[in-house]
């Protein structure tokens, strides 16, 4: 028994004994570097790079655990050139540097502000600078500035810009003649539709404003829509409006004839009533006299609607006169000039006993595709769409000639035409709206010279007043209220 516990206790010591020549010591883990470099800058806010890697850190702030050394230091931030420098770091200390960026001539932006008119009060981030256009603000702090301008008598105008470094930002600006103009869109009024189609004024001042969702009228008080779900407007989209003899507004659709014998489209006409093959009209005209003659282009011919003076008859009727061209008609006038009709692809026709019809191929009209119509005293002004082979533009038609125009190089889309009680010519086209009392005087009024979005003109009138309203097809209706700023 003895025996047996000596020899345990033996190896129990040799085990021991191996163990502890088994056990191997590490030497201790050397401390991290612990150089460190802190970034500040004015203004604050900068991106830092180091070494060409964004350390997740900006301005002011520090960068630890460095070793000894040189870095290349990246301050990044929108609208400012990069700055780069280089920094020396010590372990055991930490290294402060602060950039001042303003002392950078290259750090800093010009802002350039002009008006027309001249003189304009210039105030930026809501405070007035107490100086007037035009203006080169100099050694700007790059950044997103909100500007104002201000004049007396025309709509302020509020702006954002941003300055950048070693850069000029400039902003020319048109201010709004509010003496000259009113506008009316669907955020700043009441105007229920945002494609308008044609414009009319009745005899009482009322604007009819046709548009892709139905007939909308303007009292200057009042807005109101009138469309197929709550009057007699037989469809939605109005193609051309016209006030007849006793002010009643004809209005038609591509889809029938609403009349609107006050304020409300309180009848209609549709094939079904008036035995026509079509409810597609693209125009109506009406010539006035003790009993008015209305005339209606439409996809398949020339449509009159006329007092019938038979004795068996003694009522108006509706009567297809067929189609003297070979496409849909699509402008008509019948005037002291002539009587003329246009359409879609196929140039015009003159009634002259019987119907001559002048084309690209036998003429010098500049398209075949007819737009609008309208009379002066020096003849009927024609609008000419753009086809193949041509740019279109402008003819007058006066005794069996059309004399042609040029507009603009290169020619503007004509739209509408309107002729005032001062023999003024008004031509709406995608461009904006061209003026003239003779052509070689013509003007173009649209954003360049208004400040306003004038372009792609759709309809023209005048008030009892002598004011201009026109209609667009994206941006409104407006009034001018002073012609002779434009046309003298």
């Amino acid at each position: 028994m003895k025996y047996f516990s000596i020899l345990a206790l033996l190896i129990i010591v040799f085990l021991m004994s191996a163990c502890e020549k088994e056990v191997s010591v590490s030497p201790p883990d050397e401390p991290p570097p612990d150089g460190s470099v802190f970034i500040d800058s004015y203004p604050a806010s900068f991106m830092i790079y180091m070494n060409g890697k964004y350390r997740i850190r900006n301005t002011p702030d520090s960068i630890k655990w460095l070793e000894t050394g040189s870095y290349e230091i990246l301050l990044r931030r929108d609208l400012f050139l990069d700055t780069v420098f280089t920094v020396d770091v010590v372990e055991g200390e930490r290294t402060n540097i602060f950039i001042d960026i303003s002392k950078n001539p290259r750090m800093l932006g010009n802002l350039s502000v002009v008006s027309e008119p001249e003189g304009a009060e210039i105030i930026i981030n809501d405070s007035s600078t107490s100086i007037y256009t035009p203006y080169i603000f100099k050694k700007m702090l790059p950044g997103i500035y909100k500007v104002s301008l201000k004049y007396e008598n025309h709509e302020d105008i509020n702006f954002s810009i941003n300055v950048k470094s070693n850069f000029t930002a400039s902003y020319n600006a048109v201010m709004i003649d509010t003496t000259v103009w009113d506008y009316f869109n669907m955020g700043n009024s009441g105007l229920p539709a945002k494609v308008l189609t044609c414009l009319a004024i009745d005899d009482n001042d009322v604007k009819w404003i046709g548009s892709r969702e139905g007939a909308v009228s303007f009292d200057g008080i009042a807005w109101n829509l009138q469309s197929p779900s709550n009057s007699e407007l037989t469809h939605q989209i109005v193609t051309s409006i016209a006030v007849d003899s006793k002010n009643a507004k004809w209005i038609t659709t591509i889809g029938g004839i609403g009349i609107a014998s006050d304020m409300e489209v309180d009848s209609k006409w549709a094939k079904i009533d008036n035995g026509l093959s079509t409810d597609y009209y693209n125009k109506v005209f009406i010539k006035k006299a003790e009993r008015d003659i209305y005339y209606f282009g439409t996809d398949l011919g020339l449509v009159i609607f006329a007092f019938d003076a038979d004795p068996f008859t003694m009522s108006y009727t509706w009567r297809d006169v067929g189609n003297p061209l070979s496409s849909s008609i699509t402008s008509i006038w019948n005037g002291t000039n002539g009587y003329l009709v246009g359409s879609s692809e196929s140039g015009v026709a003159v009634s002259r006993d019987t119907w001559v019809v002048y084309n690209r191929l036998n003429s010098n009209i500049p398209g075949n595709t007819i737009s609008a119509m309208y009379e002066s005293n020096e003849g009927i002004w024609v609008g000419h769409l753009p086809g193949s082979g041509t740019s279109g533009g402008l003819s007058l038609y006066n005794n069996g000639r059309f004399d042609v125009f040029t507009l603009y190089i290169p020619g503007p889309v004509i739209n509408t035409i309107f002729v005032d009680s001062r023999n003024i010519k008004w031509i709406g086209t995608d461009f904006g709206l061209f003026a003239f009392k003779t052509i070689s005087n013509k003007v173009l009024i649209n954003e360049s010279n208004t400040g306003l979005p004038i372009k792609d003109v759709t309809g023209i009138s005048e008030d009892s007043n002598g004011n201009i309203w026109f209609s667009t097809r994206d941006n409104g209706l407006y009034k001018l209220k002073k012609i002779n700023k434009f046309v003298q």
